[in-house]
């Protein structure tokens, strides 16, 4: 699996990227078309856009190149690795290294909000 993602909502989101992404570039071709572009099968295509599984590092950086997309733009913000997520305690941190930690972990956030307020207005 190309990274652990908890809950339906996070596939789903990343099929609906996937599916937007093949049509924005080949609209009226065919799952089974673009499966013979990336080499996989038309089914593995139906299966990722249904939320059904999740393609391989491999099977999604051909999707991408495919599509004129980064894979940073089809799994950006779905998975937001955190500190207990990570199962490090900001106290294990050395007194120098807190700051620089908790300054990463805002810019992320900021990252993100911002990405999100773009989509919406795009929409």
């Amino acid at each position: 699996m190309l990274f652990s993602m908890k809950g339906d909502r996070l596939r789903r989101e990343l099929a609906n990227r996937l599916r937007r992404a093949r049509l924005d570039v080949y609209g009226d071709m065919s799952q089974a078309d673009f499966a013979q572009l990336i080499r996989v099968g038309q089914s593995q295509i139906s299966r990722w856009e249904s939320a059904k599984s999740l393609p391989r590092v491999l099977e999604l950086v051909r999707f991408a190149e495919k599509c004129n997309v980064t894979l940073e733009e089809l799994i950006s913000g779905l998975a937001e690795p955190t500190a207990r997520q990570l199962r490090l305690p900001l106290e294990a941190l050395g007194p120098d290294a807190r700051p620089v930690v908790v300054k990463l972990i805002d810019l992320l956030r900021t990252r993100e909000t911002l990405r999100k307020a773009r989509r919406r207005r795009s929409i």
